[in-house]
């Protein structure tokens, strides 16, 4: 039994135990380090209990009793890099600006529980990303509807500046941030500076600029913003966590493996290096309902959605774990021992306490001082280098030869956006590890403390689930396309891809969570024809979907699915043709490798442009796309907008205004990613 404690926010404290079957006996003579499994391809999980929690709780938080200038920073964040950049903010206006102002920060998912109430507001400085395809943070999506949808606020008093963060990958860069900034104009908000400012993929040249450009306006118009009392006078009805479920991001369910097998056929190694995906379902279990006069109707502790993901925790590859450690070994002149148990501290962003039970000591982590190794297994992100991190060894490389070499990569900047050398050196495969060796000569002079500071949090990683909770069997399934490949003459490998397939097991226990999403869903009416395209691992929700439509024998269904090979990479063929012979699916395949001619989803659909038009335009069915938003996704509206001008008879721009429609109806709606 693992007995995990971790704050949940402004000093309230939670207690939870965890049952877990130990494989192997812990190594006590080392206080918990982790060592002795670095070299093992057996899940850490079975032998350390993880009280995953996100900074949320740890936020610069004052009440001011005295009349002031206020600030308000606010942060809409998914995966914790809005709030890192709030933070910074807050500290800068803090130290730097003159005593007068008092600077607040808030999370926007407060806005009921603090409350904050925009009107009494003079100067609002937000920081937003925008997650997946176009759509704003879970966590502040109960705010954006709300505020979206009001009219009526008068917000003439507030000078506004936005901070969007977004990814130019996808079609809809930026676009919570710049629905909010669209919105505060409407509302008569006056811009602050440059008013808003869209990032690119953690431009810091940009967000820093940005930072300047906030504190110089706020200066400029310091005479104008009125000296009164603060009306936020207590922060204890607010929570580090949005969620109204007992398990979310920071306290996750811990869920065992009940089912995993491939979904791919494949004749070779080769094959399955390249190919391979596999389906894991997880247990979740279920408890009286409390609400209910039923006493036997029981309810899932994981509930969720059909269309909604699921949020995986991994750990780390042991093999690359080792590489790392031995680059600092060589570059700290140091011993293996010595090393892995001194103690490190984690940066912001991370997750914070890690408990591990054992042989009847408990012994517990915090991020002030944890010891490297258990660092590297669950909270350090080996795979994506930080720019910070080069800059940060250009103060401490000692070799000419390595200088130059990283002065020439800087060159244009620490931005990847902006800076092409340095967007081809990371964009070439490098991870941590290979930096530390490209730069070997800056480690001792940077030290452990200051690598660690540069080297990002290990996020969840998120999979669409393929299944529906009204299918009754207590599960969530997952479909996962394992990642590996090969650059820089070294093998690697998808972080948590690689860890469902390799390093876990049926009957071992993983920490998951829900990740709602609300902007894919199944139409109320059940009778109302849905199409479904789904290629590849996109076809994971639909099978979701699937299962909810026939469990409620609704209307007509469409599934377009594509892959590589009908013999190999077909993925859930027995469940789609059976459900096709049985009249319950209308199946579109797309094998693009099995003939000469390369043939995709959007061909088919192409071909059934006729029969498509009359089953939006004419029976109002609703359109869902998952997948590839680099290409498939583009490529389907494409061929969408070419049906609507070929059998309604208007021109591109009519016809785009026609999707755009759909998209506001809800009538089409995208799961897409990069």
């Amino acid at each position: 039994m693992y007995l995990l404690i971790f704050t949940l926010g402004l000093g309230a404290v939670v207690v939870f135990f965890i049952v877990n079957l130990l494989k192997t006996t812990v190594d006590t003579d080392r206080c918990g380090s982790l060592d002795k499994f670095l070299g093992s391809t057996t899940s850490v999980f079975d032998e350390a209990s993880l009280a995953l929690n996100t900074p949320s709780s740890n936020l610069p938080i004052k009440v001011y009793n005295d009349p002031g200038k206020q600030i308000l920073v606010l942060f809409a964040t998914e995966y914790g890099f809005s709030e890192d950049v709030a933070k910074k903010l807050h500290d800068k206006l803090s130290t730097e600006l003159d005593p007068e102002f008092q600077v607040r920060i808030a999370r926007l998912a407060w806005h009921k529980s603090l409350p904050i109430d925009l009107t009494q507001e003079q100067a609002v400085l937000i920081v937003c990303s925008t997650t997946g395809d176009g759509v704003p943070p879970t966590e502040s999506r109960e705010f954006f509807d709300e505020f979206l949808a009001d009219a009526s606020k008068n917000l003439e008093s507030v000078n506004v500046s936005i901070l969007a963060l977004g990814d130019s990958n996808y079609p809809h860069f930026c676009k919570a941030g710049r629905s909010l900034s669209e919105q505060f104009e409407q509302k008569g908000a006056k811009k602050l500076g440059k008013g808003r400012v869209d990032v690119d993929q953690e431009d810091w040249t940009l967000i820093n600029s940005w930072f300047e450009d906030v504190k110089s306006s706020l200066i400029q118009i310091k005479d104008q913003i009125q000296t009164k009392q603060d009306y936020i006078v207590t922060y204890d009805n607010c929570s580090s966590s949005h969620s109204t479920s007992l398990y979310n991001r920071n306290n996750p369910y811990w869920a065992k493996i009940v089912n995993k097998f491939d979904l791919t056929e494949t004749k070779s190694e080769a094959e399955k290096y390249e190919r391979q995906v596999v389906h894991i379902d997880l247990e979740i279990k279920t408890e009286p309902n409390k609400d209910s006069s039923d006493p036997n109707k029981e309810v899932s502790l994981l509930p969720y959605h059909a269309g909604d993901a699921v949020g995986i925790y991994p750990q780390n590859y042991p093999v690359e774990i080792n590489h790392l450690i031995q680059v600092l070994v060589d570059g700290l002149d140091e011993t293996r021992e010595d090393l892995i148990g001194f103690p490190v501290t984690l940066g912001s962003g991370n997750i914070y306490d890690l408990a591990l039970h054992h042989s009847g000591s408990h012994q517990t982590y915090k991020k002030e001082s944890m010891p490297l190794d258990v660092a590297l297994n669950f909270f350090l992100d080996l795979k994506s280098v930080k720019p910070s991190l080069l800059t940060a060894l250009l103060q401490t490389v000692t070799d000419a030869k390595e200088k130059q070499h990283l002065t020439d990569l800087l060159s244009a900047g620490a931005s990847v956006a902006s800076n092409p050398k340095l967007k081809s050196y990371l964009e070439d495969g490098r991870e941590v590890s290979d930096v530390l060796y490209d730069f070997k000569s800056g480690i001792k002079g940077l030290g452990l403390h200051g690598i660690v500071k540069e080297v990002r949090a290990l996020q969840p990683r998120y999979y669409s689930i393929a299944s529906s909770p009204k299918y009754g069997d207590n599960k969530i399934s997952v479909c996962a396309a394992i990642v590996r490949y090969r650059t820089l003459g070294k093998e690697r490998t998808g972080v948590c891809t690689t860890f469902l397939s390799d390093r876990i097991t049926v009957g071992q226990t993983l920490p998951c969570f829900i990740s709602s999403n609300p902007d894919f869903r199944l139409p109320v009416d059940k009778e109302v024809p849905i199409v479904m395209v789904g290629p590849g691992t996109g076809i994971a929700p639909f099978r979701a979907f699937m299962q909810e439509r026939v469990k409620e024998n609704a209307g007509e269904t469409w599934l377009y699915f594509g892959c590589r090979n009908k013999d190999s990479d077909y993925l859930y063929k027995k469940e789609w043709e059976k459900l096709a012979e049985e009249g319950r699916l209308k199946l579109r395949t797309a094998f693009s490798r099995d003939q000469a001619e390369k043939v995709y989803v959007q061909h088919r659909i192409k071909e059934d442009g006729k029969d498509l038009w009359e089953l939006i335009d004419k029976k109002g069915a609703h359109f869902y796309v998952c997948g590839d938003a680099k290409r498939m996704a583009g490529d389907v509206e494409q061929t969408l907008i070419n049906i609507v001008m070929e059998n309604s008879g208007v021109d591109e721009a009519a016809a785009k205004q026609y999707i755009t429609n759909l998209e506001k109806q809800k009538r089409y709606q995208r799961d897409v990613w990069v």
